[in-house]
């Protein structure tokens, strides 16, 4: 089985995941091909073989993804096997969570895809995190910004949170070095979410050049999951409460998750805009009074490792 041409995409979650899955890797016309199964260009099958295993098991790994790296092979395509939780980072935690897990992954990966290319997208730490507060409430949550972050009884320790895991994992540096000791730094494409915005044709030639095929027209520029008002997210957590009281009955939880999130969206358009902006204003500052500059040091190791200025893209360096 040949994995040269294997590009895995490892996340961040919230780094535009959902839109290069559905829209770019699932699209033949951009060169990019997910050939095994998958939701939207999600291979959620890659949470359980290489996350959410008591034992790793390269024979089922290889069992499974070797199918489908022939047939891209075959079709000319560049295979993609797109996951964001294999970045380690992860809005629930689970079971098997420890710290080493996402270098875990990383050697997982590697004794599977001897050849393959890595993809890690990364954001600006604040940023992220409120993208993945708001992703949480949608999710049916009821947390607040401070239960979400967790800062502890003292207000000050953040290194431990509850949902996304360890808020460690967002000191990107860490993970970049292992993937750069694992499978080479030639190997491994670490690129901003914000190039994405500013200059999407310099991303994308960026991304071809390093997979080494001609730079393909990316048409679709539909945004996915995007971000609620400020005033939509407070009444959607308050509704969410009642979640709560359904834990034994999953599909009554599923109905009022949607019952919740649909009046929510009727209520939308008469939020006064003042209300909007105050709720969005009042997350901000609470994120950045309590995260402050604790990932300086580590974005100004990431800027040095892969060759960007992160200053100049508004991360705390």
């Amino acid at each position: 089985m040949s994995d040269s041409s294997l590009l895995i995409h490892i996340g961040y979650p919230k780094t535009a995941s959902s839109w290069l899955q559905a829209d770019v890797f699932l699209d033949k016309t951009t060169g990019f091909c997910v050939p095994w199964e998958h939701q939207d260009g999600l291979c959620h099958h890659a949470s359980d073989l290489f996350i959410n295993c008591d034992v790793f098991s390269q024979s089922a790994a290889l069992e499974f993804f070797q199918p489908g790296l022939i047939s891209a092979n075959q079709n000319q395509l560049i295979p993609v096997l797109s996951n964001e939780f294999l970045s380690g980072c992860f809005f629930f935690t689970p079971p098997n969570y420890s710290p080493s897990l996402p270098g875990e992954i990383a050697e997982r990966l590697k004794s599977t895809f001897k050849s393959a290319k890595i993809l890690i997208m990364i954001r600006e730490q604040q940023s992220m995190l409120l993208s993945a507060y708001r992703q949480m409430l949608i999710m049916g949550n009821s947390l607040t910004i401070e239960e979400f972050i967790n800062t502890g009884e003292n207000g000050k320790d953040i290194t431990k949170h509850p949902s996304v895991g360890n808020l460690e994992n967002l000191k990107f540096d860490q993970l970049i070095a292992k993937y750069y000791d694992v499978f080479g730094q030639d190997k491994t494409l670490v690129l901003p979410m914000e190039y994405l915005k500013k200059d999407m044709n310099l991303f994308f030639k960026t991304l071809y050049d390093f997979i080494q095929i001609p730079t393909q027209l990316i048409n679709n520029q539909d945004s996915k999951n995007v971000g609620l008002t400020g005033g939509r997210l407070a009444i959607l957590r308050q509704l969410n409460k009642t979640i709560s009281l359904t834990q034994n009955n999953p599909k009554m939880r599923e109905n009022l998750f949607k019952i919740n999130y649909k009046v929510a969206q009727v209520l939308d358009p008469v939020i006064p805009k003042k209300i909007n902006e105050s709720v969005e204003t009042k997350l901000k500052q609470f994120i950045q009074k309590t995260v402050g500059n604790y990932y300086q040091e580590s974005n100004q190791k990431t800027s040095k490792l892969i060759g960007i200025d992160l200053a100049k893209l508004k991360y705390p360096c």
